[in-house]
């Protein structure tokens, strides 16, 4: 799996410029959830696969489901920043500087703390599982379970 990347400017390039980026990810894997969604507002980008090792099970999810709505956000925030930048307002410092001066254990919700907790009280399970050998094994012996199936 892989961290949220970016800004929804961003994550649109990046599905705009390349158009079949597939991100796998493992159910138990704390990577993908990191960092907080509303910590900096970054997103993933491409199109993710959910790799699920008790089920033995591939499940494509898509793109980011709100990936429109943040880029319009950005966009209006952009705007409205710039307005007042025109105007000769003092402008505070980037979102990304202001967010390192909180507490960045207070920016995770509950459900994201319990999930951090589980994972990383799996001990090396999870770290383990984040490795590429173990997602190629791990793809092979889901696909070669939905063979068997069919």
């Amino acid at each position: 799996g892989a961290p949220r990347v970016g800004s929804a400017r961003l994550c649109t390039a990046c599905d705009e410029f390349v158009p079949r980026t597939w991100r796998v990810f493992s159910t138990s894997d704390v990577v993908p959830t990191v960092p907080p969604k509303y910590l900096w507002g970054f997103l993933h980008a491409g199109i993710g696969v959910e790799l699920d090792p008790e089920k033995n099970t591939l499940t494509v999810r898509g793109r980011t489901a709100d990936l429109k709505e943040a880029l319009a956000e950005e966009e209006e925030e952009d705007k409205a920043r710039l307005e007042r930048e025109a105007a000769g307002e003092e402008l505070e410092g980037s979102s990304l500087m202001l967010a390192f001066q909180g507490d960045v254990w207070a920016s995770f919700n509950g459900d994201e703390l319990s999930e951090l907790r589980r994972v990383l009280g799996t001990g090396s399970q999870a770290v383990g599982e984040h490795m590429e050998d173990n997602y190629f094994a791990r793809i092979t012996e889901c696909l070669s379970e939905s063979v068997r199936a069919t």
